[in-house]
């Protein structure tokens, strides 16, 4: 019977002037997370690792090498396959391909730069890989099957793909990204595919758009991640684990009092990032007053009718996971690796009935 795990991560943007800390929230989320992330099977990169083209001389540079060596180390302590596809070409600029033909490595990595397919011969189990970049959506679809045809295959276990589906922007972003038939590609994709690109995640059966795995603007108020799946026969489980360090950006009401601002963000962490949507220069004044004496970012924005998802109580809520207990006995639907966690047959029967739910970050609370 078919088994296999896998942690999928996208869109780290390794780079980013405003995310220093972010090589070191990637480390601590795989090792806080060693308990469920070194059964994996795979580990999924989805595109995007870079967010620009660094020079040699540049201190990011030397971050994501140490990233770099951290995932590969990883990898062959746990076993673990890393699944890397490229991203945006003007994110990635090939430099995973350049990482790759200069730093030693153990040869648990695949990682494609064009539409191919790796064969794991020895788990039994087929990827299919699409990166950006790679035309227009019926020349992309035309690529795929050819290179199905090529491996002599109809279908596919698994894909990693980067780029966006029909269902994930509107119309009016054509111009700017390719969209992508999804029931196109369910039809040749067996379990899951995973897709980065576009930074919410927006899980819609067997497709995980992944999200980024931090906040690098406004307006990414929502957790922020990593996936791992589970296949086991015909069960599938789909489990967020919340990336618990990522960057506040968050907008807040402008119309709240100075006494009231100062309670609801102080309890976020220094150089968290506010923004304000003000009606009047009276509040832009107070207000930017205000944060010269907190050890907080603003950005002060005209017009306060923009604002769309703040709550009720003037600030949007993020939900976080308290991962002490994080255990199969607290969680016996998490895992369905029987053998592992001695799982009872009432929990299988549990787990069963979870095929293609996702258990998101609220059901782990």
């Amino acid at each position: 019977m078919k088994f296999y795990k896998t942690v999928a991560i996208s869109d780290l943007h390794i780079g980013k002037s405003n995310s220093p800390k972010l090589v070191d929230d990637v480390i601590s989320h795989f090792n806080i997370n060693v308990e469920e992330f070194s059964t994996a099977t795979y580990l999924v990169i989805g595109g995007d690792f870079f967010d620009k083209l660094l020079n040699m001389a540049s201190t990011m540079l030397r971050e994501a090498i140490r990233l770099f060596r951290f995932l590969e180390e990883y990898s062959c302590k746990w076993n673990i396959t890393i699944l890397w596809v490229e991203g945006t070409q003007s994110h990635d600029y090939g430099q995973v391909g350049t990482l790759l033909d200069i730093i030693p490595k153990n040869g648990s990595i695949r990682y494609y730069d064009t539409i191919d397919i790796f064969i794991d011969e020895k788990r039994g189990i087929s990827t299919l890989f699409i990166p950006d970049n790679m035309g227009t959506a019926d020349s992309i679809w035309d690529m795929t099957i050819s290179c199905l045809n090529r491996y002599g295959l109809k279908k596919v276990d698994q894909a990693v793909m980067h780029g966006v589906f029909d269902f994930q922007l509107p119309e009016a972003h054509d111009e700017y990204n390719v969209r992508l038939d999804s029931s196109k590609f369910l039809d040749i994709v067996e379990d899951y595919i995973y897709i980065g690109h576009h930074h919410t995640r927006n899980v819609k059966g067997r497709i995980i758009p992944t999200g980024s795995f931090g906040r690098y603007k406004f307006g990414e108020e929502e957790p922020k991640g990593s996936t791992i799946t589970i296949v086991n026969g015909s069960t599938k489980v789909i489990v967020f684990i919340e990336n618990i360090n990522a960057d506040i950006f968050m907008d807040v009401k402008s119309s709240l009092s100075n006494e009231e601002i100062t309670e609801k963000i102080s309890k976020y962490p220094d150089n968290s990032s506010f923004r304000f949507f003000y009606n009047n220069e009276d509040d832009k004044y107070r207000i930017s007053t205000l944060f010269d004496t907190l050890p907080f970012n603003v950005k002060l924005v005209q017009n306060d009718n923009k604002v769309n998802n703040i709550k009720d109580d003037g600030l949007y809520k993020l939900k976080k996971i308290d991962l002490s207990d994080f255990t199969p006995q607290r969680f016996p639907y998490h895992i369905v690796d029987k053998l592992k966690y001695k799982l009872t047959e009432d929990e299988l029967l549990f787990a069963n009935s979870l095929i293609n739910e996702e258990i998101s970050s609220d059901r782990l609370t």
